[in-house]
C-alpha cells in the first residue's frame, strides 16, 4: 500500500490539556503502529524531531519532517474567530455548579468551554484550535505538493492516537483497508447539540479522489461555522460534511457505539 501518514506534534505554551509525559509516551507507541511505514511528521520542536528520528530508525519508518510554526498552520487566521465563537456561548453567565459534571458530558462545545477556554490563556487555546482546524488542510496542502504525488493515499493520524488501542475497535488504523473514493474513520461518540458525531478526526484516511471532494466541503463549513456562538473543533465541523456527503465517510468500526454503550453500563 503506497500511503503517506502524516502527524504532527506542535508545543503549546501554558496548554495543560495533558502533561508532555503523556504526550510522549503516546507518541512513542503511535510510531511503534507505524513500523515500516512512510511518515510526514510536523512540528514547531527540534526536541520533537530528533525524538521521532531516533524512534523512526527503530520501527523502519519512512520518515520526512517538517518544520510548521503554529503561526503558518492553515487554520491559524481563522482560529481567533473560533476562540471567540466559543466565548459567544457565556456558560460562565450561569452557576458553575450547573456544570460541575462538565468533566464527563458528551457535549463538545460545554467540554471545551469550561476544560479549554474558561478563565485561562487565550493564546493557548487558539494554538490548540488552530492545531485541531488545520488537521484536513494540511492533507490537503501535502497531496498538492508534486513532491508527495508518487501516494496514491494519506491520512491524517493524530500523534496520541495509540492513546485509543484499548477501547477501541479495530484500533491498529495500518491494517484497515481504505475503500476507494472514501474518507475512512473512527466512531467519535461525543456529542453535537446533544447528536452523537459519527467521524472521530483522531485517523481519516482516504485516496486523492476523497480528499479532494472532502476539502471544499470542510472548507465551506470552517469559513460558516465560526459566525455561532458553539466551541467548535475540527470534529464538529466534520459532522456538517457528514451530513452533507454522508456517503463520503466510511466507519471502519461500525460495533464502537454498542460497545461503548456496553462499557458503560458496565462502570455505572
Amino acid at each position: 500500500m503506497n500511503k503517506l501518514y502524516v502527524s504532527g506534534l506542535w508545543i503549546v505554551k501554558d496548554w495543560d490539556k495533558k502533561t508532555p509525559e503523556v504526550y510522549m509516551k503516546c507518541l512513542k507507541n503511535t510510531l511503534k503502529m507505524l513500523e515500516g511505514q512512510n511518515l510526514l511528521f510536523l512540528s514547531n520542536a527540534n526536541h520533537l524531531f530528533e525524538f521521532v528520528k531516533q524512534e523512526s530508525a527503530s520501527h523502519k519508518i519512512k520518515l520526512i519532517t517538517i518544520n510548521k510554526e503554529l503561526q503558518d498552520l492553515p487554520a491559524w487566521d481563522i482560529s481567533i474567530d473560533y476562540v471567540n465563537a466559543c466565548q459567544r456561548m457565556e456558560l460562565n453567565v450561569s452557576p458553575k455548579s450547573s456544570w460541575k459534571n462538565y468533566q464527563v458530558i458528551k457535549e463538545k462545545g460545554i467540554k471545551h468551554y469550561f476544560r479549554d477556554f474558561d478563565n485561562k490563556n487565550v493564546e493557548s487555546y487558539r494554538s490548540a484550535l488552530t492545531i485541531w482546524l488545520s488537521k484536513i488542510p494540511l492533507v490537503s496542502e501535502i497531496i498538492s505538493k508534486e513532491n508527495f504525488s508518487d501516494f496514491s493515499q494519506y491520512a491524517w493520524c493524530d500523534a496520541s492516537i495509540s492513546r485509543f488501542n484499548a477501547k477501541r475497535i479495530k484500533s491498529d488504523f495500518t491494517k484497515q483497508p481504505d475503500r476507494e473514493f472514501k474518507i475512512s474513520h473512527y466512531y467519535s461518540g461525543m456529542n453535537y447539540f446533544t447528536e452523537k458525531i459519527i467521524v472521530s478526526a483522531s485517523y481519516l484516511s482516504g485516496d486523492r479522489t476523497a480528499w479532494e471532494k472532502l476539502f471544499p466541503i470542510y472548507k465551506k463549513y470552517l469559513l460558516d461555522l465560526r459566525k455561532f456562538a458553539y466551541a467548535h473543533d475540527e470534529e464538529t465541523i466534520i459532522s456538517h460534511c457528514f451530513e452533507e456527503c454522508h456517503e463520503l465517510f466510511h466507519l471502519i468500526n461500525p460495533g464502537q457505539k454498542k460497545a461503548n454503550a456496553k462499557n458503560k453500563n458496565k462502570n455505572q
